[in-house]
């Protein structure tokens, strides 16, 4: 899983000091869109491709990696109907 962002350099700059001295397999809970925690693996942080912005602003993409099996998890909020054909077959 990748997170991009695109901030302003002083957001982005705390966001790497947050990280700096995180392990590369470093273990922690996600939340997106109040979907549910889930576990991620912290694998690191790299420089975003596009840099036609104006001085102020950075893109860096953060990347993570899932650690567990997401079917294991019971207590996530089911946000879309969508139900692939066979899913519970």
């Amino acid at each position: 899983m990748a997170l991009n962002i695109k901030a302003p350099l002083f957001e982005t700059a705390e966001i790497q000091r947050f990280f700096e001295g995180s392990d590369s397999s470093e273990k922690l809970m996600v939340n997106i869109s109040a979907t549910g925690d889930f576990g991620v693996k912290f694998r690191g942080i790299i420089d975003g491709k596009e840099k036609n912005f104006s001085q102020n602003m950075d893109h860096i993409i953060i990347l993570f990696e899932q650690y567990n099996c997401f079917a294991t998890y019971r207590d996530v909020k089911r946000v879309s109907k969508f139900m692939p054909r066979g899913y519970f077959s």
